[in-house]
């Protein structure tokens, strides 16, 4: 089975060579997520086998959006700027 493209956007964002690495992560940060009590940033990079900390929050923002399933995620103030987030699960009883 082809793994599933997302299309993406950014001043920088070219398909051909950003499309399949993207959505892949994405796919990995919300597969991860799904199920899990809310952990940082850094805690879904490392166990989702993301790179840096800024792609793995850009794409829990992304989970948000309409394209990508406009997904709940429930942010939690912990201290000192951090904190910590959930992907809360899908309601398909209306879809």
């Amino acid at each position: 089975m082809k793994d599933k493209l997302y299309n993406f956007d950014g001043a920088d964002y070219q398909p051909e060579r950003d499309q399949d690495r993207l959505s892949k992560g994405f796919e990995r940060v919300r597969e991860f997520m799904e199920g899990k009590p809310p952990m940082s940033v850094e805690e879904i990079m490392f166990c989702a086998g993301m790179k840096s900390a800024s792609s793995t929050s850009a794409m829990i923002r992304n989970l948000r959006k309409k394209k990508f399933g406009s997904r709940t995620v429930e942010r939690t103030y912990v201290s000192n700027g951090l904190y910590k987030y959930q992907l809360l699960h899908e309601d398909k009883s209306n879809v």
